[in-house]
């Protein structure tokens, strides 16, 4: 993998996630004019919650992405014979000091890592993040690493 391709692959989320949001969205609005173009055992209900919790789960995507790329820039930063299951934060932590990121620039890749796991663990989500935000922050931490690893 390369920087280019760590940036499509959060790109690609964040177009998927736009794809969702007017898919859901155009089914809404016929589910309203006519509820019988619901498939089953689709129903409206369910239809409006996939479309309140969209955004959360393709932020959940962007973090998964995110962390699939740390995870390839350091198997070949700091290449092993067997397979690390390192702690994101403490991967962060290190990726940060191999790649020289400002302590802020990690802080803030911290706090969507800590808003990620509050909504996976179904813990208060305080400071809510929206994907856009997640993105830009997630972004600007991989945007110290080499153009090629």
């Amino acid at each position: 993998m390369n920087y280019w391709e760590a940036f499509a692959r959060l790109k690609s989320v964040q177009d998927e996630l736009e794809a969702a949001r007017f898919s859901v969205g155009a089914t809404s609005r016929a589910a309203r004019a006519d509820v019988t173009v619901l498939a089953e055992p689709i129903k409206p209900t369910p239809l409006r919650d996939c479309a309140s919790n969209l955004e959360l789960t393709y932020l959940l995507r962007l973090f998964a992405e995110f962390e699939a790329v740390v995870r390839d820039f350091w198997a070949s930063a700091r290449p092993s014979r067997r397979r690390r299951r390192t702690r994101m934060e403490v991967l962060m932590n290190r990726v940060a000091i191999e790649c020289r990121i400002p302590a802020d620039v990690l802080q803030k890749a911290h706090e969507v890592r800590e808003y990620r796991n509050a909504a996976v663990h179904d813990r208060d989500r305080s400071g809510e993040f929206n994907f856009r935000a997640c993105k830009s922050r997630l972004g600007f931490f991989l945007s110290y690493l080499p153009r090629r690893w």
